[in-house]
């Protein structure tokens, strides 16, 4: 798709755009006017695409911080 190549090229222009998630180092940012989310973390030169998801595949647990195992 045209559009998620343009997306990409702009975060990699910018690649603190997006929402920062509250784990790991990934970032999310939208692919409108389509219903998908580019994930994708900043590496020294470039940024690394992680996932591409339509947003109504949305998994809170991916979103969520990361809870220590108890027993």
């Amino acid at each position: 798709m045209l559009r998620v190549e343009e997306v990409s090229q702009f975060l990699a222009d910018n690649p603190g755009a997006g929402f920062k998630l509250p784990h790991r180092r990934l970032r999310r940012f939208p692919v409108r006017p389509y219903p998908y989310l580019i994930y994708f973390e900043r590496a020294k030169h470039a940024i690394r695409i992680v996932r591409i998801r339509h947003a109504a595949r949305y998994r809170p647990a991916f979103h969520e911080q990361p809870h220590a195992f108890v027993r």
